[in-house]
Parts: structure tokens; sequence; C-alpha cells
């Protein structure tokens, strides 16, 4: 096995986690402003339900209309964590008990990833992916008091029609990089 330099290791983590921060920083930013457009911000909810199609093969799925996918732009406004979850968390816990979750799982990632025997390139990028993603969600936890999600995906196939939470670029980053890692280590267990 080739060890990988302290260089290209400190190359990956940087740009990892700087390019995924600026992606979703941006991506969150342009998303607001094409999906509100010059509405006043704070009258939001109104436009919570409001789709903008990007990718949609057939109609919206649904178990009358086996349609199979549908990718579109949703501006939603998520006050809880993953996929909508702890959103009844009174909004003066909101900020300290979800920032404390980003932190542990921050520190249980690198925990991990310094526990590992075998640490490969993608092992490095994936945990700078997780990091950059639990920032980056933060970020407008602490800005707005809550995160942007505006991602959504549906589909139906063999008439099971579902609807993805709403995401964004942070949790993209967030599951591709712990995919990495642990893809990562089961082919150096595979050797």
């Amino acid at each position: 096995m080739r060890t990988v330099g302290t260089k290209v290791i400190f190359l990956t983590l940087v740009l990892g986690f700087v390019l995924s921060l600026v992606a979703d920083q941006l991506t969150k930013f342009a998303a607001e402003n094409a999906l509100l457009g010059a509405v006043d911000p704070t009258n939001a909810e109104v436009y919570e339900g409001k789709f903008e199609d990007l990718v949609v093969i057939g109609e919206r799925p649904t178990p009358e209309a086996p349609h199979p996918f549908a990718l579109r732009l949703a501006y939603l406004r998520n006050y809880g964590i993953a996929w909508g979850r702890l959103t009844d968390l009174q909004p003066d816990q909101r900020l300290p008990v979800l920032s404390m979750i980003a932190i542990v799982s921050v520190v249980l990632v690198s925990v991990m990833v310094r526990s590992l025997k075998s640490k490969t390139l993608a092992v490095y990028l994936g945990a700078s992916l997780v990091v950059s993603g639990a920032v980056g969600n933060v970020i407008d936890r602490i800005r707005l008091g809550y995160v942007i999600d505006f991602v959504a995906v549906e589909w139906n196939v063999f008439g099971w029609a579902y609807r993805f939470p709403t995401f964004n670029v942070a949790d993209i980053a967030i599951t591709v990089g712990f995919v990495m890692i642990v893809v990562s280590q089961l082919r150096q267990r595979q050797r």
C-alpha cells in the first residue's frame, strides 16, 4: 500500500473542505434568490410549497400516475436537523442543541478517522466533506436560525411513489463523505 504524503493530505483536506463549503453557501444563496425572487424573504413560509422543475421525466409521481422521476428546486426552511427531525425544539433551544449535535458529529468523525489503521486519500477527502457539510449547515443556523434546503427528488418505481426529504449541498457532502470513508475501509479490508 502506498502512503500518502502530509502535503497531499493537507491539500486534500483544505480543498475538499473549502470547495464543498463554498458550493454549499453559493447554492443556498442562489436557490433563495431564484425561488423567492424579489419577494420579502421574511414571508418565505408562503413559498415553501413552490417547486421549480429542474429535471422531470413524466409528471409528478403519484400512485395513480407512475412516472418515474422528478428533480426539482423547492425552497424550504429547515428548523430541525436531517430531514426536518427535531423541529419541535423551542426556538431558544435550537441553536445550542443543534450546534452541539453538529460538533459531536464532527468530533466522532475525526476520532473515527484517526482510529483507522489505513487511511487513503478517499478517507481524508470523505472526512473533509463530512466536516464541511456540518459547518455549512451550522453557518446557516447561526446566520439565519434555520438551514436552507432546496433540492427535491421524487420518484415512482413499480407503483411505489416517494418524495425524498428536501436537502442541500451540505447534506450531499455529508452523505458522500461518509460513503467514501465506509467504501474505502471496506476496500482496504478486502485486500
